[in-house]
């Protein structure tokens, strides 16, 4: 449809080609009588306002203190996907990272999803 071509000419591609690629076969498997529907992420360039917060004084985080926060939010995210790591409501999903950097994240930590 029209509106499914604006939408994937308004969207600010961040990634490179693989990604569109991956975004059209994502929807061609996913695809109910004959529609397309894209799955695509708010991006800043979009309109989307995204905010990332700035440090307060008090607020500094060491190596290993970040370290296990981002593990703890990896453990909870899994959780909170019943072990899924991709698609619709996976942890890769519920964190805003692609699937693929969350493996690579899981395979570094030794931990062990669901599959």
């Amino acid at each position: 449809t029209r509106a499914a071509v604006a939408e994937l000419v308004a969207y600010a591609w961040p990634g490179n080609a693989r990604e569109l690629q991956n975004v059209i076969e994502r929807a061609a498997i996913l695809a109910r009588g004959g529609k397309l529907a894209f799955d695509l992420r708010p991006h800043p360039a979009t309109g989307e306002e995204t905010t990332v917060p700035l440090p307060t004084a008090g607020s500094i985080v060491t190596e290993t203190e970040r370290r296990r926060r981002d593990e703890a939010a990896i453990v909870d995210a899994l959780s909170a996907a019943d072990g899924r790591v991709s698609g619709p409501g996976g942890a890769a999903e519920l964190l805003g990272i692609k699937p693929t950097t969350l493996y690579s994240r899981i395979r570094r930590r030794n931990l062990k999803p669901r599959r």
